[in-house]
């Protein structure tokens, strides 16, 4: 809440509460706020100007925000976004704020109820989006399969290529048959099995780095179903012993 008469103004966060109560001279006021709501959306709500003569109930309701989006001319997928505004007035005064978040937020919204009379305000919404990381995977013979991709940061792939691909059932622990961990110091030249033991249906595995100081060491996951399907996976330098 920002007194554009005064130059003078107060944040709060109200921490889920349905009501803020603020005791104000007459005058004209600016009214904003973002708000982070349980669903992994972000919303922007705001008034530019507020004239108050008398006892006045605002009501900026989140849940009535208009949705944002983006189009473009090819298949893209959101990585970062900023919502903004920007409130001068008197040629000497500005109040702003930006909020961004990661491809993990489920939406972005914004309501603005009215206009600046004395003065100016923008909003504006400022998108990252790129080529998606992976641009299609399926199984052969079968069907689309739709990926989310581990790193936030990463470039893009490039080219094609085929894996195994194993059916993980319901991914219970009886469908788990065998786990097994090895190790290398050499990028993969030589392994060494790490011991393995299975305690209500989590498996552990141990793996001993004695006068190993220093070197990066290289995993090699193998899983086994109870139907005798199995599957390896590689990192590649995984991490360094210190």
């Amino acid at each position: 809440m920002i007194g554009t008469d005064t130059a003078k103004g107060e944040r709060r966060f109200n921490d889920g509460a349905a009501d803020q109560v603020y005791r104000l001279r007459p005058g004209a006021y600016f009214l904003s706020s973002f708000v982070d709501s349980p669903d992994m959306t972000v919303r922007y709500v705001g008034r530019p100007q507020l004239d108050l003569t008398k006892d006045t109930t605002v009501v900026l309701d989140a849940c009535k925000a208009k949705r944002l989006r983006v189009e473009t001319d090819r298949r893209s997928e959101t990585r970062t976004t900023t919502l903004a505004f920007d409130r001068s007035w008197d040629d000497t005064w500005r109040h702003a704020g930006t909020v961004s978040g990661s491809r993990l937020v489920a939406g972005y919204y914004a309501d603005v109820q009215g206009h600046a009379d004395d003065g100016e305000f923008e909003f504006g919404s400022y998108w990252r989006a790129y080529a998606p990381l992976v641009e299609k995977l399926s199984v052969v013979g079968g069907g689309d399969l739709h990926p989310v991709a581990a790193g936030l940061g990463s470039v893009n792939l490039d080219g094609t290529g085929e894996a195994a691909v194993v059916d993980a059932g319901k991914g219970t622990p009886k469908e788990l048959e065998a786990a097994g961990l090895s190790y290398s110091y050499d990028g993969g030249g030589t392994w060494t099995e790490a011991a393995t033991s299975q305690q209500g249906g989590a498996w552990t595995a141990t793996v001993n780095h004695a006068g190993a100081a220093g070197e990066p060491v290289t995993l090699k996951a193998e899983l086994t179903d109870a139907n005798g399907n199995s599957v390896t996976q590689l990192v590649a330098d995984a991490y360094a012993v210190r």
